[in-house]
């Protein structure tokens, strides 16, 4: 199963941890959704669509205030 993280930040970087499997993260910082692509063995392909795409689950890694805005 190909995991996707839209998100980059704290919640993303102990989800990914934690799954110990290479991910798919996209952020609207492209070099910090880079660098734990690099961490984890993953792809930061540097579009939410993309891995909304290639993804079988996406997990939106925001602020519930910043969800409706990324889910978009």
């Amino acid at each position: 199963m190909r995991i996707g993280l839209i998100g980059a930040g704290n919640m993303a970087t102990a989800l990914a941890r934690g799954w110990g499997e290479p991910v798919l993260v996209a952020d609207v910082d492209h070099g910090r959704a880079q660098i734990l692509a690099e961490q984890i063995g993953g792809e930061a392909p540097g579009s939410n669509a993309y891995v909304a795409d290639q993804a079988d689950v996406v997990v939106l890694c925001h602020k519930p205030a910043q969800l409706n805005e990324v889910a978009e």
